[in-house]
């Protein structure tokens, strides 16, 4: 299971998204495959920073990819 702290922050996002590939790529994912997740995680924290309704903290985003079978 990969899990990560990610400040909603676009340098921040760069480096989650390296590590979490780094992880499938150790899990034996390929690079196509990465590439979506990469994707997605893109989506997800972008969308926290442009939409995300925050009361005065920003607090960082929870990540978590996991593996079961041949589904992350």
């Amino acid at each position: 299971m990969f899990r990560a702290e990610v400040r909603l922050d676009v340098a921040a996002l760069a480096a989650a998204q390296d590590d979490a590939a780094a992880w499938l790529a150790g899990q034996g994912v390929g690079t196509a495959v990465a590439y979506r997740v990469r994707l997605v995680l893109e989506e997800l924290v972008t969308n926290l920073i442009l939409h995300g309704q925050f009361d005065g903290s920003r607090a960082p985003a929870g990540i978590e990819i996991g593996m079961e079978d041949d589904a992350i």
